[in-house]
């Protein structure tokens, strides 16, 4: 997923400018993607694999390892969203009527992820502080995430198959 991340963000790094700048600005964000794999990484391997059974809403978040691997994957997750919403939202503000629609409703999806990305963010460090959080919130996450990738798609979905002229492609 997090490299999925660094290639949706290279897409708009070298949709946005020349050749030899999107280069440039790749290159920087690759360095932090390979510092958050290998953070990410590290916290893993230091753990014994009992630790990491089960699933976010079942997670040991005081134990450090633990909420290093979570919070760390979800703010680079909130990070590239939230980047790739504002740049969908720029490229739909100069986008004709049938190109935009479709980038609207991928920057709101985007951006909806990006911002259930960050709370969950907010929820490993509360975990972490061993704060318990409501079990109906941990059960409403996944719903949710799932919820906003689903009216999300639609948008990604239109604006790939209308043509200028707004008709479907063949």
């Amino acid at each position: 997923m997090i490299v999925a991340m660094y290639f949706l963000m290279c897409f708009y790094l070298y949709s946005s400018a020349d050749e030899e700048a999107s280069r440039r600005s790749a290159n920087k964000e690759a360095v932090v993607i390979v510092a958050v794999v290998v953070v990410i990484t590290l916290a893993a391997v230091s753990v014994p694999h009992e630790v990491f059974a089960g699933s976010f809403s079942t997670a040991d978040m005081t134990v450090p390892q633990i909420a290093v691997f979570y919070g760390g994957a979800g703010c680079y997750l909130t990070y590239v969203l939230g980047l790739a919403a504002r740049w969908t939202r720029t490229y739909a503000r100069t986008s004709r009527r049938s190109h935009a629609t479709g980038l609207w409703m991928a920057a709101v999806g985007l951006g909806a992820m990006a911002v259930a990305c960050a709370i969950r963010a907010v929820i490993v460090a509360v975990r972490w502080a061993a704060i318990e959080v409501s079990q109906h919130l941990m059960a409403a996450m996944p719903r949710t995430r799932l919820m906003v990738a689903m009216l999300s798609t639609p948008g990604r979905l239109a604006d790939l198959l209308l043509t200028p002229d707004g008709r479907s492609s063949p």
